[in-house]
């Protein structure tokens, strides 16, 4: 679907997060990238975590990352030059890389968390594509607290167990405290549940428990997001959902495809409000 309501010169920054690990919050970035690419709009996504799965992934290999952005040596590199075409078609990528960890250690941290909204301004991002997704790290960092500065929006990605709500509400607080920083609001987009079993009662359970916790059950998103080998089989092949043959793809790519729809009406709607 390439009409022009899904390339309408509405963007939004989405910053993806959660502080727990392994709740597949780069399997659902690497998904909605994918998928709103399918779609025909310009998608660059921006590897803030310090493993690079999303920069492995969508072989995104240039000469500059994104430490080089937020803290380069001698001198800054501007978001325009670590920008690069990933594999995948439709999407480009600023590469993470392990060393962005150095940004807390750094004299400059206070400074570098500003610099990703800067950089961003400055490069003419927005005019250029209709998605922004910035894959965060998975703990309250420098590289974390400068992707939600730079958000216009926060997906919160949780994983159906019993820790699930507790590493969703510490999350929420982080991106209470960056909205104070930055002094202007940052809206939660909604929380994706990765990885359901459906005929599992647990995953129910846990599932209506943070519904309960947000207050307002539309915040978690539908659908969820099945759990599914090919979930896996994506970084491994190197290759988006929907060029697999298998039907756990098949479902996976549909879903990532329902999400992808709804939140490039989202970037539409903020840009309709002054909000993007």
């Amino acid at each position: 679907m390439t009409s022009d309501i899904w390339h309408d010169g509405a963007v939004a920054i989405t910053a993806i997060g959660n502080r727990k690990g392994g709740v597949g919050k780069t399997t659902v970035c690497l998904g909605l990238a994918s998928e709103l690419a399918r779609m025909g709009r310009r998608v660059l996504v921006i590897d803030m975590d310090m493993q690079a799965n999303a920069t492995m992934t969508l072989g995104g290999g240039g000469d500059y990352n994104i430490r080089d952005v937020l803290l380069g040596e001698p001198e800054r590199v501007p978001l325009n030059d670590a920008i690069v075409a990933s594999r995948w078609d439709g999407i480009d990528i600023v590469a993470g890389t392990d060393t962005i960890v150095s940004l807390d250690q750094s004299q400059q941290a206070a400074f570098a968390a500003f610099r990703l909204r800067k950089a961003l301004d400055e490069s003419g991002a927005r005019e250029r594509y209709d998605d922004i997704l910035i894959d965060t790290p998975p703990a309250t960092t420098t590289a974390t607290i400068s992707a939600l500065i730079a958000a216009d929006q926060v997906l919160a990605v949780v994983a159906p167990e019993p820790w699930g709500t507790a590493g969703l509400s510490e999350f929420l607080k982080v991106v209470d405290g960056v909205a104070e920083m930055r002094s202007t609001v940052l809206p939660l987009y909604g929380v994706l549940i990765n990885g359901v079993k459906g005929n599992s009662k647990e995953h129910q359970y846990r599932i209506n428990e943070m519904k309960a916790q947000l207050g307002d059950p539309s915040l978690v998103l539908a659908p969820e997001i099945d759990h599914r080998v090919a979930a896996a089989e994506m970084p491994s092949e190197g290759a988006p959902l929907y060029t697999f043959k298998s039907s756990g793809a098949k479902v996976l790519s549909y879903q990532f495809a329902e999400h992808a729809r709804m939140l490039a009406e989202r970037s539409r709607d903020l840009a309709r409000i002054g909000g993007a």
